[in-house]
């Protein structure tokens, strides 16, 4: 629910705020492919692109091989576009 919080957060557009909870979050569960990517998006919205490529990363690793391929393939094109802008 702490990950919720951070979204809520997020969404709300008070990304230091979402930063904080889901950092929170990420410090007491297991590595989770949706609080990594939700972590990801905030990084992003806050032009971190070192620590958002960090949390895509992570939630690639953390999301089974074999599991939901629209969702690896939605964290892979966030992936690659904070990696593309990077570089400019």
């Amino acid at each position: 629910f702490i990950d919720s919080l951070g979204w809520i957060y997020y969404k709300q557009k008070k990304h230091s705020k979402a930063l904080y909870w889901v950092l929170t979050a990420v410090r007491h569960i297991p590595p989770d492919p949706t609080v990594l990517e939700h972590l990801g998006d905030i990084y992003t919205s806050l032009n971190n692109p070192f620590e958002a490529v960090k949390a895509y990363e992570g939630s690639l690793k953390a999301a089974e091989p074999n599991g939901d391929k629209q969702k690896r393939n939605s964290i892979l094109k966030k992936l690659n576009k904070v990696r593309k802008q990077s570089l400019q």
